[in-house]
């Protein structure tokens, strides 16, 4: 069917099109569907502004990405996913050059649509500059009659029959999706236009259940006080989300932005991860930040309580039982205001191997808080999970502890290290500040950690050639009342 052809470009799997969708961009197909448009994926196949030979440059650095796709900046993207999809459609009988490029356009969308009926209508959303050329093209490919299409202003609407095409045409003219105001606010709050664009509208949630729990996926960009549904109604909490992906500033990125009413109150989050992680040693290779705000323990027992079936006091007793601390209050003495969890890029292979002693592994969590506290729950602890003490050493200066199986790692961690002002670390975390999460990964740290584990795990030649390249990632996320914020960015060497 031409519709599940054309919804390939969208949808294929497999490595080459995961990386052509870093190829892709923009919000202007939005504006030929209608404002009941549940879902969306926007794209753009020759994006303005450099991004396209950006793209190119940074995804030819990977070996395998650059055989597989074997495409230069002056190559037609279209042409190269025509062929991919022809191979495995009715469209063996177009010339590319004859049949398809001539009206063709480079915008593109997929969506769901809310038609009022069970279920969401399907539609695929092409730009053409020529009906009658889109018409032939598509006539050949729907030899098996079971697809419609529909024109509208430079755009064919291509859906299961052309009575759904059709009415689709017919609702947008009552209003599109790109002037529909959730729709400018969610797109809005995922930052900067980029080469794509995803979007779920706010009625989108009562469709999460069949989507095998979409909903739930979206509730961890936040702290989703959504989660059970004898408790509450998704739709009735889900407010929107967008994403963005784009290259900027050397780098690749994805900003996605998600609204849950009530997220604000229902928090675990002091807006405060980034605090230990920005003073954490240069030469810090992974790192992990939280700052969990008073409470957050109560929090968690009552969403376990409501997915288990068991009483927050009833789960409280056997944690306790089984780990002889005093819970809640132990749990948020341990981690205190802002934790880090570090592991220094001068790494032993064998180390991480278990094939030494674990205190050759340069690894630690590094705690704002009260230190007495803290260790009085190490020493409730250790007797349990290490009683030769190798593992949970631990040193402190000031209101900071050191927790680790390294004395001279602990050492630099209750330094300040300078983390935060290092450009690998600014490059891919630009705004720490108020951090409900945060993750950094520097690749080169200690002249390529990476390579050298994998080097020493014997790794194949072609995987260390393709992790080469990288140089850092992070992933941070932030609130601003019921939005929560999140951003992945990756850099290149």
């Amino acid at each position: 069917m031409i519709a599940g052809s054309v919804a390939g470009v969208a949808l294929i799997g497999g490595g080459a099109w995961a990386a052509m969708a870093f190829l892709s961009t923009g919000a202007q197909p939005a504006e030929a569907l209608p404002a009941g448009t549940i879902g969306y994926v926007g794209v753009d196949l020759d994006p303005n502004g450099g991004q396209k030979i950006a793209a190119l440059e940074t995804l030819k650095k990977f070996p395998g990405l650059d055989e597989q796709l074997d495409l230069g900046a002056d190559d037609d993207i279209r042409k190269w996913l025509f062929e991919k999809i022809q191979a495995d459609s009715s469209c063996e009988g177009l010339d590319y050059d004859q049949d398809i490029e001539p009206w063709l356009g480079h915008r593109a969308g997929a969506a769901a649509v809310d038609l009022g009926g069970e279920e969401p209508a399907t539609a695929i959303v092409l730009q053409t500059d020529d009906e009658e050329a889109t018409e032939a093209a598509l006539t050949t490919c729907a030899a098996d009659g079971d697809s419609g299409w529909a024109f509208s202003d430079g755009w064919v609407v291509l859906a299961d029959s052309t009575e759904v095409a059709e009415e689709i045409v017919a609702a947008t003219a009552d209003g599109d999706l790109a002037s529909d105001s959730d729709f400018q606010h969610w797109t809005g709050e995922a930052g900067d236009p980029g080469i794509a664009t995803v979007y779920a509208a706010p009625a989108a949630s009562k469709y999460f259940e069949d989507l095998g729990g979409m909903g739930q996926g979206l509730g961890l960009l936040g702290e989703s006080p959504v989660s059970d549904e004898s408790t509450a109604d998704p739709a009735d909490s889900f407010q929107g989300f967008a994403g963005t992906l784009r290259f900027a500033d050397g780098g690749v990125e994805i900003e996605v932005a998600s609204g849950l009413e009530g997220a604000a109150e229902e928090s675990l989050s002091s807006g405060r991860a980034g605090d230990m992680v920005a003073t954490l040693p240069e030469s810090t290779s992974v790192a992990l930040g939280v700052g969990l705000a008073d409470g957050w323990v109560d929090q968690v027992l009552d969403s376990l309580a409501e997915s288990t079936g068991m009483s927050a006091d009833e789960l409280l007793t056997q944690a306790e039982a089984a780990t002889g601390l005093d819970l809640p209050d132990d749990a948020e003495a341990l981690l205190g205001e802002s934790a880090a969890l570090a592991l220094d890029g001068d790494i032993d292979p064998e180390a991480l191997s278990g094939a030494t002693d674990p205190s050759a592994l340069p690894i630690g969590l590094k705690v704002e808080g009260d230190p007495a506290e803290i260790e009085g729950v190490l020493d409730k602890v250790r007797p349990q999970i290490d009683p030769t003490g190798s593992v949970l050493g631990s040193s402190g200066e000031g209101d900071v502890v050191a927790i680790g199986p390294d004395p001279d790692y602990l050492a630099m961690l209750l330094e300040d290290g300078g983390l935060g002002d290092t450009d690998a670390y600014r490059d891919v975390i630009p705004d720490q500040g108020d951090a409900t999460g945060l993750l950094y990964v520097n690749f080169d740290a200690a002249d390529g950690w990476l390579t050298d584990v994998l080097e020493s795990g014997g790794a194949p030649a072609e995987v260390i050639a393709n992790v080469e390249p990288l140089d850092a990632l992070g992933a941070s996320s932030w609130a601003d009342g019921d939005v929560t914020h999140g951003l992945l960015r990756l850099t290149t060497d």
